[in-house]
């Protein structure tokens, strides 16, 4: 059997998950928390990129970053609302 994805959805909005949302956040470089930003949908694969907010449409282009940064260990290249984790910082 082959490796396994864990997916975690946490809602920003909720008590509980304000901690792992701190976290993930001082993780990302160049990250800037702003008020607005919890309005908005927040994609992370830990340890490669974290993006936050995007469009319906995106969706497939977001997939295919996520299968290339696990499959070929191809980050994207950084851009507006995409941002890096730092350098060996992991969530788990």
């Amino acid at each position: 059997m082959g490796d396994v994805l864990s997916i975690d959805l946490f809602n920003i909005d909720e008590e509980a998950s304000i901690e792992a949302y701190a976290k993930v956040c001082s993780l990302l470089e160049d990250y800037i928390f702003r008020e607005d930003d919890g309005d908005v949908p927040f994609i992370v694969l830990d340890g490669y990129f974290g993006k936050i907010g995007y469009e319906a449409g995106e969706s497939l282009e977001i997939i295919s970053q996520i299968q290339n940064a696990i499959l070929n260990n191809e980050i994207p290249d950084k851009e507006d609302q995409l941002y890096h984790f730092q350098q060996g910082k992991t969530y788990y």
